[in-house]
Order: C-alpha cells, then sequence, then structure tokens
C-alpha cells in the first residue's frame, strides 16, 4: 500500500480517507497473522486523526452557523 504523507492526508477527500482507513484496517487484519502489523497501525493512528479532526471542524462549523 501507497505511503501516504500528512500533506497527502490533508489533501485528500472524504470519501478516499474513509476508504484508506478500511484499506489499512483490512491490511492490518492481514499483517497481524505475518506478525508484524506495526507500520500499518502507525499508519491507521494518522488516518484516524485525520478524520477527527475533520469531524470535528465540521461540528464546530455547523454549531456556529447555527446560532
Amino acid at each position: 500500500m501507497k505511503k501516504f504523507t500528512f500533506d497527502d492526508l490533508a489533501i485528500m477527500n472524504d470519501d478516499d480517507l474513509l476508504r484508506l482507513e478500511s484499506a489499512t484496517k483490512s491490511q492490518i487484519g492481514r499483517l497481524r497473522k505475518a506478525g508484524n502489523a506495526t507500520p500499518s497501525e502507525v499508519d491507521l493512528c494518522y488516518i484516524g486523526r485525520e478524520i477527527e479532526i475533520r469531524q470535528k471542524r465540521a461540528a464546530y462549523n455547523s454549531a456556529r452557523f447555527e446560532q
């Protein structure tokens, strides 16, 4: 699987980011059986962090415009 930088994740659209999260989770499952999932688990943390940032930003903006 291609390695993505912080910048790649930041400009990736939401659908692609969620697909990448799903693919990384599947990869982790396969790699755990082989015994070395750690690098992919780290990648998943960064992907999850980007998803969380976007969710919090969306919640903040929707609350801000409701007032």
